[in-house]
């Protein structure tokens, strides 16, 4: 008998659950902290590369933050290391 694997396991399942959640992650900070089109453009770029639990997490957190920097520093802290 086969298994048909659901949406959320399959690559683009997973795809678009990150793409959600980083577009939902900009919504918030940026009504929360009020960021200017380039920062928000910069924001967009930085959660793109981060994976989805992490995405998940700062889901979680975004009301915790009391000033962007501290946003800025969470994420920073949890980029991939860039090869150089």
């Amino acid at each position: 008998m086969n298994r048909l694997t659901p949406f959320a396991e399959t690559r683009s399942g997973q795809e678009l659950i990150k793409n959600e959640r980083v577009k939902t992650l900009a919504r918030q900070l940026t009504r929360k902290f009020t960021l200017s089109t380039e920062l928000v453009e910069t924001l967009n770029i930085e959660l793109d590369q981060l994976d989805p639990a992490t995405l998940e997490q700062l889901l979680d957190l975004v009301l915790d933050f009391a000033t962007y920097e501290q946003v800025e520093q969470w994420i920073t802290d949890r980029l991939p290391a860039r090869r150089t």
